[in-house]
């Protein structure tokens, strides 16, 4: 499912952080090798070419070892949700705090 597939389905309503994240950063869909930059090897590029990576190389494998995203809403509440491979292991981990506004905005 793209992002804008992802905002439709929720409409207005608070897109859930980690649902966005697991779908959209982990696509393992690949570029077209015709826009590919052609700056190293079309093999490597095509490899490369998703958001998500996962490429076994003759040194072992390689590709992404975390994402994460960063939410603010309207309230102040920022949260920090990152996935990340520890070892062998997928683990998640979540950040929340509030953003105080400056007394001289709230009273605006």
């Amino acid at each position: 499912m793209s992002f804008k597939e992802q905002l439709c389905k929720y409409g207005k309503g608070e897109v859930p952080v980690k649902d966005m994240l697991k779908m959209l950063m982990r696509d393992t869909v690949k570029a077209d090798e015709s826009k590919l930059p052609h700056i190293c090897s079309l093999d490597w590029e095509f490899n490369l070419s998703s958001i998500f990576v996962e490429v076994n190389t003759p040194l072992g494998p390689y590709g992404t070892r975390s994402t994460a995203a960063l939410t603010v809403n309207a309230s102040g509440e920022v949260s920090f949700f990152e996935m990340f491979l520890d070892k062998d292991t997928w683990k998640e981990k979540t950040v929340s705090y509030y953003i105080r506004r400056p007394k001289s905005e709230i009273e605006n």
